[in-house]
């Protein structure tokens, strides 16, 4: 009958749905469905990478970026990504395509897709010093290159990013006046909490503490972007204003970079 028709129909229905919502409410699964399903999906590779990463799986994580780079040839993202995951979990083999390499499909690509996280991670793996495959002439090529791409440069969260990387390597090899200019210029091009209280720490630092208290008070008053301030965001300022204030050194740490 009609009836028993819709209702096995009604059935079906809910099953797929409880099914699907399961599988979804399962994140590794879910992944793993996804790249069964669209195996040329990058989204769908990243996904259950990311997923495997945060498990703590890094080796499965590795195998499935490098999975994807080999059916994706010409995505220098996963190339890269694979790349980093090799020196990561000491997996890497002869078979990686070189760095060299993959900055010269990014040059000649007319869109990269967002790379700033992979970025920041080959920086930790070089303050680390643990993988030979990348060197920081590597990460500022890319960076300049990427700096030519109108995709980037449009962009003011992808623009600050480039800038971030660039203060965290000049940084590190202790470039202050370099390192204060860049996050100046990241803080120009996309104002956002996080980088005021970085180019605060620099300006003290530099002996500009005037300039930085008057940052972290027009920070306090006016919060950039027009955000409502934690509790814990204030309490952050009033221990950066503590810190100048009293005088402390302010150079032995770049403060680490949040994305808001």
């Amino acid at each position: 009958s009609k009836a028993s028709t819709l209702f096995i129909y009604a059935f079906f229905l809910a099953h797929i749905t409880l099914s699907t919502t399961a599988a979804w409410g399962t994140p590794m699964l879910a992944g793993k469905l996804w790249t069964e399903h669209q195996p040329q999906s990058v989204r769908a590779i990243q996904y259950l990478a990311g997923i495997e990463d945060k498990s703590g799986d890094w080796r499965d994580a590795y195998k499935t970026l490098q999975q994807g780079s080999l059916r994706l040839p010409e995505n220098s993202m996963l190339k890269l990504q694979s790349l980093v995951y090799g020196c990561k979990t000491k997996m890497a083999t002869k078979t990686h395509t070189s760095i060299e390499s993959i900055t010269t499909m990014i040059e000649e690509e007319k869109y990269t897709a967002s790379l700033h996280d992979i970025l920041m991670e080959m920086v930790v793996l070089l303050d680390k010093a643990e993988c030979q495959d990348i060197g920081e002439h590597h990460i500022m090529k890319i960076v300049d290159t990427l700096r030519k791409k109108r995709n980037y440069t449009a962009n003011p969260f992808q623009h600050q990013w480039l800038h971030h990387i660039k203060a965290r390597l000049a940084f590190r090899n202790k470039d202050l006046i370099n390192a204060r200019k860049h996050i100046q210029t990241a803080y120009t091009v996309h104002p956002d909490f996080n980088t005021a209280l970085i180019l605060a720490s620099l300006l003290a630092s530099e002996g500009n503490k005037e300039s930085a208290l008057q940052l972290l008070k027009d920070t306090r008053e006016s919060p950039p972007g027009k955000r409502v301030l934690s509790a814990n965001s204030i309490h952050q300022i009033n221990k950066l204003e503590q810190h100048i204030l009293s005088g402390n050194n302010t150079k032995r740490k770049l403060p680490s970079i949040e994305v808001n």
